[in-house]
């Protein structure tokens, strides 16, 4: 009888610490936020925040939680939720946002709406279905990169994905974390560079030299 007793107060003292958490993550997205929308989406945050539950994740990684998002437009989106609201985890979203929310080519992962509160950080991206490189070259799925025709088409274009951020995009954006998990696939196993949380941006200035100008590069 007892040890029915303790078994039956114990479940009851779950089911309370399961309410009171699930309540106050509720609570947190229910507070006034700020949503910032980079591309013309057809979903809302709403519904976001519907899939930010234990059974959608997909992994965790450098930046928080990772989530695949099923729509009911038939898209699939790749959510993070960064970890806590500290200072760092400030600084990765402003880094992510002012960085991936300027850029568009076929290359580099498009980052889809961002969303902020007092004590939350979302990020959505498209969903990239064959996970990174890394995880391809070094892990059991190979998607067909056994080909070395393929994996030069990959490089080449990761290649023309970094080209655009050093040459084409202004101001220049160095990466300073390019390495295979950083490199996602698509279901045509296009190459996305992506995790911009250690970017810098790069101005230019130039000084007037008696001979020649000398361009002086300056970390902002």
């Amino acid at each position: 009888m007892v040890v029915i007793t303790s078994c039956f107060l114990l479940l009851i003292g779950t089911l309370i610490w399961y309410f009171r958490t699930r309540s106050k993550f509720v609570s947190k997205i229910r507070c006034p936020y700020e949503v910032i929308s980079f591309q013309r989406n057809e979903f809302s945050e709403e519904e976001i925040f519907l899939f930010l539950k234990d059974e959608c994740i997909i992994g965790t990684g450098g930046l928080g939680w990772v989530y695949k998002v099923e729509l009911k437009t038939d898209q699939t989106v790749s959510v993070t939720r960064l970890w806590g609201v500290k200072r760092v985890t400030k600084d990765i979203f402003k880094s992510e946002t002012k960085t991936l929310g300027r850029i568009r080519h076929g290359n580099i992962v498009k980052l889809l709406m961002c969303c902020s509160g007092e004590e939350f950080r979302i990020l959505v991206y498209e969903y990239m279905e064959n996970g990174s490189l890394g995880d391809v070259l070094h892990g059991d799925k190979c998607v067909g990169l056994a080909d070395w025709l393929k994996r030069f088409a990959v490089a080449i274009g990761a290649a023309q994905g970094l080209a655009y951020l050093h040459h084409d995009f202004q101001p220049p954006i160095v990466h300073r974390d390019v390495k295979s998990n950083n490199i996602l696939l698509d279901t045509e196993i296009r190459p996305r560079v992506a995790d911009f949380r250690l970017a810098k941006t790069l101005q230019i200035f130039f000084a007037i030299l008696p001979d020649f100008p000398m361009p002086k590069i300056k970390n902002r």
